[in-house]
């Protein structure tokens, strides 16, 4: 059986953002590359979590791919075409969450305002059908309609978000791009927001790009995971294969920084050396072999290409030079233990 088009693809993706020096006609001083290259689609129905340690890119890559802004160059598609600049079906059907509900609900506006902005914007609908549509979107992210005419601080930071869910979910869209939906909220909400992320998938069926750096929240909803580092990509995969058999260094790393409860006798960890290169001067060649146990004379000249596992999984794909030449497994192979 064939695996469905992708709904949403980046082809080669690249972002940079010059530097300028201080002043008000500061002069071009370098260039910060934030997003390299990078090829990533998305299929109808999955969860994607796109993770790393803070600067990685993955969060431009999120705006990118939601064309919150262009790309410096690669292609965008969409439903199997290539997506033109301005693209109005895009618009309504690739929604985002972002992080900070505080920051992206506007203050001045009711909750049923909010929600009902995109309908307005994208003429879905208008008068009465609009204030059902924002009464069905408030109780489908579990609050009452009755709290339409409430603003963004009578609630708690769990409403807060559920009112941006409920903001993306108005257009119906295929896609949403969560960008640390929960990361801003206390442990007890994290959960009852992401049941309901969950929730709302299995009912709606679209897709999710999940931007984390938690990786117990990936491995609770999270069907297939891609690895950032330094712009690139270095791993991608099913959850499962990649949290059990890692095949990049990078990724071994990310997982053994997860503190886990009862998981008996403590486990070698294999934690990155140093701190990431600064992104005014990238190191030459695979941008983590400074921080590599495993480096040598081909990582410091060459970028590895993502290329496939030698176990055959589908769609499990890594560069690096040498992942076939140290010890596989970490041995748990589930963070279920993660502590909070």
């Amino acid at each position: 059986m064939n695996a469905p088009a992708p709904l949403i693809e980046g082809r080669g993706l690249t972002r940079r953002y010059p530097l300028r020096s201080a002043g008000l006609f500061g002069a071009r001083i370098g260039v910060v590359p934030a997003v390299t290259d990078v090829s990533i689609s998305v299929s109808p129905g999955e969860t994607l979590a796109l993770v790393g340690e803070s600067g990685s890119g993955k969060s431009t890559l999120g705006r990118l791919l939601g064309r919150l802004e262009p790309a410096d160059s690669g292609r965008l598609w969409y439903d199997g075409a290539p997506a033109p600049k301005r693209d109005r079906r895009l618009r309504r059907d690739v929604q985002y969450v972002f992080q900070d509900p505080d920051g992206s609900l506007s203050p001045r506006l009711t909750a049923g305002a909010i929600i009902a902005e995109p309908l307005a914007v994208l003429g879905l609908s208008d008068g009465r059908a609009r204030a059902v549509r924002v009464a069905e979107l408030l109780a489908a992210v579990g609050l009452e309609p009755a709290h339409a005419g409430r603003y963004p601080h009578e609630f708690s930071g769990g409403q807060r978000q559920r009112i941006a869910i409920a903001r993306a979910l108005a257009p119906a869209p295929r896609v949403i791009i969560a960008d640390e939906p929960v990361s801003a909220l206390d442990v007890s909400v994290q959960g009852q927001v992401l049941n309901l992320m969950a929730d709302l998938k299995a009912r709606h069926g679209h897709a999710y790009l999940l931007i984390t750096h938690d990786l117990a929240v990936v491995d609770a909803i999270a069907d297939r995971v891609a690895v950032m580092y330094f712009g690139r990509l270095v791993e991608m995969g099913p959850r499962d294969a990649l949290f059990t058999r890692p095949a990049h260094p990078y990724t071994r790393a990310l997982l053994d920084a997860v503190p886990r409860i009862g998981a008996g006798k403590r486990q070698p960890r294999r934690q990155a050396r140093s701190e990431p290169p600064s992104p005014l001067a990238p190191p030459a060649g695979c941008a983590y072999h400074p921080r590599c146990p495993f480096a040598d004379a081909i990582c410091r000249r060459e970028v590895p290409a993502l290329t496939p596992m030698a176990s055959g999984t589908p769609g499990h794909v890594r560069a690096c030079h040498h992942a076939g030449r140290w010890p596989e497994g970490l041995g748990s192979g589930s963070l279920a233990g993660a502590a909070p």
